[in-house]
Parts: C-alpha cells; sequence; structure tokens
C-alpha cells in the first residue's frame, strides 16, 4: 500500500505546482513567464453583430523605433484574452482585430505604457461596429477590354454579386473596358482617359485586365505598362489586382505563360494576384460540360462571366461565395451555379494561401 500512496502524492504535488493557482477570472495569473502583458477584448457588442467572430489578434506598435508584435487571442464566451509577449519599457499602440473567416470584421484599439519590471493586464470593451470590415474595398474600378465588358460587364455586375453574397456589402464598381483595348493603349490613349480616372483615386481597388493575345505576343508591352499601372494605383493609396486571364479555348498551350508573365510583373511591384486562368482550367478539367467559353473561343459565355465573377470575390473580398444568391442569367443551373462558385473558392484560396 504505501508503495502506491508515494507516487499519488507526488502527483498531486506537481499539478498543484502546474496549476498556480489560475482560472479564466484571473487572467492575469496566467501570463506566462516572458509576457508582461496580458490583454483581455470584450466582445459583448461585437457579437451582437449577424456575422460570426472567427478569431481575434492584435498587433502591438511600439513608438519607440522597433517591430511591430502580432499575436492571437484566445475567444472564450463573451471575451478575447491572451498574453501578447514581452514588451520592452515604453508606450504601445494597439490594434485588435475581430475577424469573420479571413477578413477583419470590427476593430478596436488601445494605448499602452509598459514600465520595467511591471506586469500589466489590459482590458479593451470599445469596438468600432459602425465601420464593418474596413479593409475590403468598397468601390472598385475595372480597367480592361471585351473580357471585362462581355455578357453585361465584370463592372455592371460585380456590385449585384457582393451585395448577395456573405456579408452582403455595399458596393460600387465602375468600368473603364473598349473592346481590344491593352493596358498599354488605356496608359497612352488621351481619350480614354484611363490614366486620369486611376490618378484620381477615389477607388479601393482596380482591377487591371490586359489581352491575352497581346500578353503573348507582346509581353514587352505588358511588362511595361502593367508596372507603372500598379505603381500609379499603389502611390493613389489603392489596391491593385491583376486578373490573370485565360488563354483563348484553341490555344491553351499559352495558359502557363499569361500566369508566369503575371506573376513576374508583380514581383517587384505588389498587387493582388486573381487567378482566373487557374480557374478556369480547373473547371475545364474536371468539368467540361460547363461551357465557359463564348461559341467565338476568344470571350467568355455567362458561365464565364459568373465564373469570373466569383473568382474576383473571393481574391478581393477575402471569402468564400458559395450559397451566393445573385440571379445573374437564366441559363446557368442552380447545380452549375453552386459548382463554379466552390471551385472559385478551391483554386483562388490555395493560390492566395487563404484557406480558412
Amino acid at each position: 500500500m504505501p508503495q502506491r500512496i508515494v507516487p499519488l502524492v507526488f502527483l498531486a504535488l506537481f499539478l498543484a505546482a502546474c496549476s498556480g493557482g489560475s482560472s479564466p477570472t484571473e487572467p492575469e495569473d496566467s501570463q506566462e513567464p516572458d509576457a508582461n502583458l496580458f490583454l483581455v477584448v470584450s466582445l459583448s457588442d461585437a457579437l451582437s453583430l449577424p456575422q460570426d467572430l472567427t478569431g481575434v489578434d492584435v498587433v502591438l506598435s511600439p513608438q519607440a523605433p522597433g517591430p511591430d508584435i502580432t499575436a492571437p487571442l484566445s475567444i472564450e464566451g463573451d471575451r478575447a484574452s491572451g498574453p501578447v509577449g514581452y514588451l520592452d519599457p515604453g508606450g504601445h499602440s494597439l490594434t485588435i482585430n475581430i475577424r469573420h473567416g479571413i477578413p477583419v470584421l470590427v476593430r478596436g484599439a488601445a494605448t499602452h505604457t509598459v514600465t520595467e519590471g511591471v506586469r500589466d493586464t489590459l482590458i479593451v470593451s470599445e469596438l468600432d461596429l459602425d465601420h464593418p470590415f474596413p479593409e475590403l474595398p468598397r468601390r472598385i474600378l475595372f480597367v480592361g477590354n471585351s473580357l471585362t465588358s462581355y455578357n453585361g460587364g465584370l463592372g455592371a455586375n460585380m456590385a449585384g454579386f457582393a451585395g448577395e453574397t456573405g456579408p452582403e456589402l455595399a458596393v460600387y464598381t465602375f468600368q473603364q473596358a473598349p473592346g481590344g483595348s491593352t493596358l498599354e493603349r488605356h496608359w497612352t490613349d488621351h481619350d480614354l482617359s484611363t490614366r486620369d480616372i486611376v490618378a484620381d483615386g477615389v477607388y479601393d481597388s482596380v482591377v487591371l485586365q490586359g489581352s491575352p493575345s497581346n500578353m503573348v505576343n507582346e509581353s514587352a508591352s505588358y511588362r511595361t505598362y502593367a508596372p507603372l499601372f500598379i505603381d500609379l494605383i499603389n502611390g493613389q493609396g489603392m489596391q491593385p489586382a491583376l486578373y490573370i486571364p485565360p488563354s483563348y479555348e484553341d490555344h491553351p498551350q499559352y495558359a502557363s505563360h499569361l500566369v508566369e508573365l503575371c506573376e513576374d510583373v508583380t514581383a517587384g511591384h505588389p498587387a493582388v494576384l486573381i487567378p482566373i486562368n487557374q480557374t478556369w482550367y480547373h473547371v475545364l478539367e474536371n468539368r467540361p460540360a460547363i461551357p465557359l467559353f463564348h461559341t467565338d473561343g476568344t470571350h467568355p459565355s455567362v458561365h464565364g462571366t459568373y465564373l469570373n465573377m466569383c473568382v474576383i470575390y473571393a481574391a478581393l473580398f477575402q471569402m468564400n461565395p458559395t450559397g451566393c444568391t445573385f440571379e445573374y442569367d437564366a441559363d446557368i443551373s442552380a447545380a452549375n451555379r453552386e459548382y463554379l462558385q466552390e471551385a472559385a473558392w478551391i483554386v483562388t484560396s490555395a493560390y492566395l494561401g487563404r484557406e480558412d
């Protein structure tokens, strides 16, 4: 009998030492040894929103020169909490990101001054509920040609699509897409005024669609003018996005070249890559009965345009378009609509590293 009692005593002492008297109601006692700030965020107000809360993180920026620190918090009931690491003494600004999937749903802000040798608990309760989804675009400009304007146009339909998907965002769109236009023409033809429209800086995102034939046969032109537009857009504080087009139906051998060209262009010029090309070939391989090309073999069919909307939504809004009820065209069956939505998310989230 004594041989059994001794190990149990040691086990009880070990468990008591590990617990340290911590409890969910005393977060300051559960701090990690290398953390001098414990953060508690009240989620009571955010829980009143119709969207689910899927994650909370905090970004700490020191007032003195130094790198930002990003720390995840754990959600438990109506609060998120956790240690945020060891901070150098001095003032820090905190940005609290409460997420719905990948995007930020609402934000909170706070400041804190770290004192040498002191471990603090900071409680944040005020969130900016008046500006949900602060990072998602509300105004989108489409620059391209007939691939953008076909079947009613992406610019005309993306607002309706976004308005009936996910958080049902109110989005304003505009398109500058005369037939046959290349990005070089958009940049150099003053009658189009595309550069002036972009330079006004009134949009959140600008989607640039190049001409596949120009991109294949005159790739130097695309390599010159796509970066010029990207830099102009970035300089105006907007988000550039590069539409990766599929090759024409009779020339699938150029598909990989179009992807590589867009990736090369954005290597030194940051922009969101919209993998329309890759999604089309995913669908063509797995559901060849769905006609993505118009009968001319160059323009999209109504299915192709609808798929483009799904991919653009997945890339710009970082959310799954599956379940969207937007009635785009009666020729698209419910089954095909659902498949195209799913395919857009599968390919886009994997390509951009946004699997949720």
